[in-house]
């Protein structure tokens, strides 16, 4: 098998400045247990940093016959990523599944199982088709197709290679229904932050503030570039910065909300009181950063 005709899974989540991970290993360390982290130099990817697990299962061996297990591998590498992943054969039955393309088809993703017998439905039959075409003319072809539940599409490419044809799946409706989401939670903060009294910033788990900071810069008085990674409990006077810190150890440690409240310290002005929100920003079990609501009282 030709662990190489993988496509490279370069996306926004997963490409980081080597600056950018010295700054926040621990973040970026966490993300590799995940997936593969492209490190940057000059803006190309140079290094990856990635898990004890992935790199087994590259440096595997794979000389002579194929053995029971033998795409063991291959599933490690698929089961990193959070996309929907078939790996197939010329005869159209599954070599491979990503854990989100098992957890979406259910038990029909299995290694033998025939492509078109992820669901009972037309869309399997022109999504063969169109696999058959793929690996016949050795162009990537991307269709979409209605998904195996109701009301739901799917969008898939499939790109060739040695051994058959891979596709990668992505269920268009969760992607709009997630993007119109994002947009209203953005329009409500930002209306929020329009009254000039309260500033939602993001947290790193050292306590380090993440742009952007405009609206809290205003609170502080300050330019925002001022704030560029600044800890975040400098930011009020010292009888409450224990205060401040254990409520952002609770939310990371216990992944549940807290609030604190504090002196704000102003430039050129008196301290102004604030009542502060946190929340973890959880990426499955694990917590990634913080989500602070700064408050005016």
């Amino acid at each position: 098998m030709v662990i190489s005709s993988l496509p490279r899974p370069l996306n926004g989540t997963n490409v980081v400045t080597a600056s950018e991970l010295v700054r926040h290993f621990g973040i970026w360390q966490d993300r590799a247990t995940r997936e593969p982290v492209y490190v940057l130099h000059r803006g190309r990817p140079r290094l990856v940093l990635t898990s004890v697990e992935i790199m087994q299962a590259l440096c595997a061996p794979h000389d002579g016959e194929p053995e029971a297990g033998a795409n063991a591998g291959v599933e490690t590498l698929l089961d990193v990523t959070r996309d929907i992943i078939l790996l197939i054969d010329h005869d159209m039955k599954l070599i491979a599944a990503s854990r989100a393309a098992r957890g979406y088809f259910g038990e029909r993703a299995q290694p033998g199982a025939p492509l078109v017998g992820l669901a009972a439905s037309v869309a399997m039959l022109l999504l063969n088709e169109a696999a058959q075409r793929v690996m016949a003319s050795g162009l990537v072809e991307t269709a979409e197709y209605a998904a195996p539940f109701a009301g739901r599409t799917l969008s898939v490419t499939i790109h060739p290679c040695d051994t058959g044809a891979i596709l990668l799946v992505h269920d268009v409706t969760v992607i709009d229904s997630l993007a119109a989401a994002r947009a209203h939670a953005v329009a409500e903060t930002e209306a929020m932050i329009a009254t000039g009294m309260m500033a939602h910033v993001r947290l790193s788990l050292r306590g380090f503030l993440e742009a952007p900071v405009v609206a809290l810069a205003v609170l502080v008085g300050v330019e925002p570039q001022v704030l560029a990674d600044a800890r975040f409990t400098t930011l009020f006077e010292p009888a409450g910065r224990a205060t401040v810190d254990a409520a952002i150890e609770a939310a990371i440690d216990q992944q549940m909300s807290r609030i604190a409240d504090a002196m704000l310290l102003v430039a050129g002005a008196r301290p102004r009181p604030v009542r502060l929100g946190l929340s973890p920003i959880r990426r499955g079990s694990i917590v990634e950063a913080i989500a602070v609501a700064v408050v005016v009282r």
